[in-house]
């Protein structure tokens, strides 16, 4: 419930510090946190999942591999801003970058020290600890960051400040419980457990460094290309995808336990696969309707200071980012599916192909474009994933593609549409908005995806 409000609250409090603090040092800071989140695996390299499944089932063990998990954990975090000291300098950003790049490792590194410790909490089944600890350093950061708003105090050096500070003063609060609620003293580096750890933990390392490139890499090329302001720009728009996005990785990760748990069930993953993508469409499909057509006008209510150009520009790329947003929920279903039944591999090739076509399409066309070519991009590689996520599916596994129900889902969103589209002129935006929900609504009736029954299916 924490995250509920918390989530929501940050996303629009992360409106109101780039309208104060300007486009162009945002997107210097959207850019810089891009590349620190692409490389943000080392900091764990699956330590956490690891933590989880091994003392879940044995707290007894705690004592003893804690501490050699703690050595290890620590080692990644002296790694983490080294390794982008040095990928920031040979880049070539200036001093004043390179020491917010520093900033920004520093503080993943803190929040992500946090979530190692979360994973202990996890572990021994103090859920209402861990929903704490997931919101602490946003709730601080919040707080600190409006009251320096409210007296104007604020920039981008000070905000960074507010990062590392909110970020270092949750891990102290946690490290304290964590020392005084639970039997683990000292810290040790075992090799031995070490490459242990990184032998079982390494597909899955892979598949999220280039799950976390694919996401990240337009933001740092836009940045390069075309200029600070430009990504400042894509920042707000991505902003309002990347919100959409945190719901379909919440229901993906319910998914991947229990595609794991019925591998050998065929049938039971068919129907599995069939309301993912539902849940995973549903919701997006209202979403991107709503913000194709009033995004504009929520967009300037939270940033102010922003020129009617400027949202113009946002609202152009935040329609492609919504399209490829609604992809992706709709079809990385299939990505959960292949990863939980023993083919990362290919799911890693994939990825890593759709972010060779990203690469080249931004190279040649963001000089040109700036932004829009970035969100083009995305749209076309996240079609041409999905296409290959369908097609491995189909004939990799014995899983039947739900062909009919891709099919629902594109009338669903097709119909609606194109009545906003043609009413806005006559009716208006709002109006016509809420009477294209109102057509979905009813359309996803009569498929019986919001029936009693429907509802009751998905949620099986």
């Amino acid at each position: 419930m924490l995250n509920l409000v918390i989530k929501p609250l940050w996303l629009i409090t992360e409106f109101f510090l780039q309208d104060s603090i300007g486009h162009q040092d945002w997107g210097t800071y959207a850019a810089l946190s891009s590349l620190a989140l692409s490389l943000a695996v080392f900091t764990d390299l699956g330590i956490n999942q690891y933590t989880i499944k091994s003392l879940a089932s044995d707290t007894d063990r705690f004592p003893l591999w804690f501490p050699s998990l703690l050595g290890f954990k620590l080692l990644l975090m002296l790694v983490y801003p080294l390794m982008l000291l040095l990928l920031g300098t040979l880049i070539g950003y200036s001093w004043q970058h390179i020491q917010w790049l520093m900033l920004i490792a520093i503080s993943l590194s803190a929040i992500h020290l946090v979530q190692f410790l979360r994973s202990t909490f996890q572990a021994f089944q103090h859920f209402k600890l861990d929903a704490f600890a997931s919101v602490l350093d946003k709730i601080l950061l919040i707080l600190l960051a409006l009251a320096l708003l409210h007296f104007g105090l604020l920039s981008m050096p000070v905000f960074l400040t507010l990062v590392l500070l909110s970020s270092l003063l949750s891990l102290f609060v946690f490290i304290v419980i964590l020392y005084r609620k639970y039997p683990a003293k000292g810290i040790r580096l075992d090799t031995t457990f070490t490459r242990r750890i990184l032998k079982l933990s390494f597909p899955f390392a892979l598949i999220t460094i280039v799950y976390a490139l694919h996401d990240k890499i337009d933001k740092v090329m836009l940045e390069e290309m075309a200029g600070a302001h430009e990504t400042g720009l894509y920042a707000a728009a991505s902003r309002w995808v990347d919100a959409l996005m945190m719901y379909t990785w919440i229901i993906m990760g319910l998914y991947y336990a229990r595609f794991a748990k019925n591998i050998r069930n065929i049938a039971a993953c068919a129907q599995l696969l069939q309301n993912g993508k539902l849940l995973g469409a549903l919701p997006m499909i209202p979403a991107c309707i709503v913000l194709t057509f009033l995004g504009k006008d929520i967009t300037a209510s939270l940033l102010q200071n922003s020129t009617d150009a400027e949202l113009d520009i946002i609202q152009t790329q935040l329609i492609w980012l919504g399209l490829s947003t609604l992809i992706n929920s709709t079809f990385v279903i299939y990505s959960t599916y292949l990863t939980a039944t023993g083919h990362e591999r290919i799911v890693t090739r994939m990825v890593a192909l759709s972010i060779l076509l990203k690469v080249g399409i931004n190279y040649l066309f963001i000089p040109q474009f700036g932004g829009l070519a970035a969100a083009i991009a995305s749209l076309i590689s996240f079609a041409f994933l999905s296409a290959l996520y369908v097609w491995i599916t189909a004939n990799k596994t014995q899983i039947p593609i739900p062909w009919k129900t891709g099919l629902h889902l594109l009338i669903l969103l097709i119909i609606p549409f194109l009545f906003a589209y043609f009413g806005v002129p006559y009716l208006g935006a709002m109006v016509s908005v809420l009477l294209a929900l109102l057509i979905y609504i009813l359309g996803a009736w009569y498929f019986s995806y919001l029936t009693p029954m429907g509802i009751k299916r998905l949620l099986q």
